[in-house]
């Protein structure tokens, strides 16, 4: 047993370096987009400036950073702040020591979402109709769950799917290794067989294999529905713990636009930074910095616009990060039903990011902890 586990733990120790130069390279390739360079030029710093961010992260960290990132976040809403957290600093060398590769692959299983929000009030995921979980020792097409979590067999998850979903729309997604809307499908069925193909469920299903769940349509109340109808407008909630309490990084709302269904910045939704008492900030905007004081589609209003669940929905956040502290930072995406509860959508535990949080809100990503956090960083 003792050379099984130092050998687990040498080919984890291994898995967990190539993820971290893995993530490293990314972020360097990506802030070499010609898209994000042109932002990047916008903004030239002063020397003032440009020591200050020096200063405090050789004081911090121990080593100076880029000013890309510093430079690309205020672009955005045009406020400079030293304490800027940069993309790779959080994906390549934070994250992965904050959540450990033991952990964040189990619970970045979106067939768990329902055991997060058991017994939080007014909280709730959406209606799961059948899903189907990969286990290894299975030769078959996995473990298929019913609507009530029952282990069920295909057939009779299919003879229940085909009761309950037979005449409405739903949602079919992949529970595993699954971001930014990938392969997530909205399917109307009339009498058991998909709308416009005639492909029965069990067709639809069989291509997404195996780690997949069929779920209801959640419907936004007006109040988010105003800003944009055709989504289901969601906000990214990011709590971390820290020195004995648990935190929220600063809030943003996404909204769909042209007639999506998806809400997120790489399926061409916008982003709006949010207070923590629920009014918009003025300016939504795209990945690349299209800029909106207004809707596109509707003509609402962001400035101000008042939101008055915020409060419960980051409380709510705050509940589930304390019964996950095996996982120091989560983000999660949350929305309102129809009738106002909050609804958990999606939790990331892994290939997290700290971009548009910063960007939107025009304030540092870790706020008064930024400080303390790069010294408990520092080598």
């Amino acid at each position: 047993m003792g050379l099984l586990t130092n050998v687990r733990n040498k080919m984890s120790a291994v898995e967990e370096v190539l993820y971290r130069v893995g993530q490293l390279h990314g972020e360097k390739r990506k802030i070499k987009d010609p898209r994000r360079v042109k932002l990047i030029n916008r903004v030239e710093l002063t020397d003032a400036q440009e020591q200050e961010i020096d200063y405090f992260y050789m004081s911090n960290l121990g080593r100076k950073v880029p000013h890309d990132w510093h430079r690309l976040y205020q672009s955005f809403t045009g406020v400079f702040n030293k304490d800027y957290f940069p993309e790779f600093l959080y994906t390549s060398e934070l994250e992965p020591s904050w959540n450990p590769i033991s952990y964040r692959s189990v619970f970045a299983d979106k067939n768990l979402l329902p055991f997060l929000t058991e017994g939080i009030p007014g909280m709730k995921t959406a209606q799961i109709y059948g899903s189907n979980t990969n286990c290894y020792l299975d030769r078959g097409g996995g473990v298929y769950r019913n609507k009530n979590f029952q282990v069920v067999s295909k057939e009779v998850l299919l003879h229940e799917l085909n009761e309950t979903i037979g005449n409405r729309e739903v949602v079919v997604k992949p529970t595993v290794d699954a971001g930014s809307g990938k392969n997530v499908r909205f399917i109307r069925f009339v009498n058991g067989l998909q709308e416009g193909t005639g492909l029965p469920i069990e067709l639809i299903l069989e291509q997404y294999g195996r780690d997949w769940n069929i779920q209801e349509c959640v419907i936004n109340p007006p109040v988010l529905r105003t800003l944009y109808p055709h989504a289901v407008n969601t906000f990214r909630v990011i709590t971390y713990v820290w020195d004995g309490s648990v935190y929220t990084t600063p809030l943003t709302l996404r909204v769909g636009r042209n007639g999506n269904r998806l809400d997120n910045a790489h399926a061409n939704g916008i982003f709006v930074g949010c207070t923590d008492d629920g009014h918009l900030k003025r300016w939504a905007f795209s990945e690349f910095q299209e800029r909106f004081e207004e809707h596109p589609d509707t003509g609402t209003k962001f400035e101000n616009y008042y939101i008055p669940e915020v409060p419960q929905i980051l409380e709510c956040a705050k509940q589930m990060q304390a019964r996950l502290t095996q996982l120091r930072i989560i983000s999660w995406d949350m929305s309102l039903d129809e009738h106002g509860k909050v609804v958990l959508i999606e939790i990331n535990t892994i290939g997290q990011t700290c971009w548009f949080p910063q960007m939107a809100n025009g304030e540092p990503f870790f706020r008064e902890n930024t400080a303390a956090i790069l010294r408990s960083m520092r080598k």
